[in-house]
């Protein structure tokens, strides 16, 4: 049973700064942007509670801790950001099935109560599930195959939006991005999921994965 904590935010001073406040009592780390949490989920997880910034680059973090759940559904998931609003903890909470919603600055003494509650939560739910078939990433095909794949940040939510059989036009709406720019990225997301040069669709692989 873990008790590693992650820290997520795309501003290296607040990592910081709340390594400073938390480093007593708790087993932390850090990574700088929704990517880079992404990638030490993959290279040294599991973590029993992930803490995410809202506002970041490529991807936000409902999306960021929606994809924590999918990847690691025992973890605790926090949201503590300085652009908080009721639209935002809604989304947060129903997209990302957040623990705890706090807006920065937080005080010291209701973060670190909130990490051990969040703590407590994890071991709770890791003592019911030991009996239990594991249903993770590595029971989870689509999810297996999207973490071996080591997909970036912006990947993850054009393979999002693709299983949700979006176009190259409504996806490039919705990430602000060029249609070309899709079409780049659904073809490093078929070479990286072994499909190139083959002819599957890839909305239909990843509709098989999930099945």
């Amino acid at each position: 049973m873990t008790d590693k904590i992650l820290l997520v935010d795309d501003d290296p001073g607040i990592l910081e700064g709340l390594k400073v406040v938390l480093y007593r009592g708790f087993n932390l780390r850090t990574a700088l942007g929704p990517e880079a949490g992404l990638e030490m989920l993959r290279s040294t997880g599991p973590y029993a509670v992930v803490v995410s910034d809202l506002k970041m680059p490529g991807m936000n973090g409902i999306e960021f801790l929606s994809w924590v759940r999918e990847i690691s559904p025992n973890t605790v998931r926090i949201m503590l950001t300085g652009f908080a609003d009721m639209d935002s903890a809604i989304a947060a909470v129903n997209t990302g099935e957040v623990f705890r919603f706090h807006t920065k600055p937080c005080p010291a003494s209701i973060l670190r109560q909130t990490l051990k509650d969040a703590l407590d939560k994890h071991q709770a739910a890791a003592g019911m599930d030991e009996s239990e078939p594991s249903r993770g990433a590595d029971t989870d095909p689509i999810h297996a195959s999207l973490l071996q794949a080591s997909l970036t940040a912006k990947e993850l939510r054009v393979v999002d939006l693709i299983r949700r059989n979006a176009s190259s036009k409504e996806i490039a709406q919705m990430m602000n991005i060029s249609t070309r720019t899709v079409e780049t990225h659904r073809e490093n997301i078929r070479r990286k999921l072994g499909l190139a040069g083959t002819r599957n669709n890839l909305y239909a692989h990843l509709k098989a994965l999930s099945d």
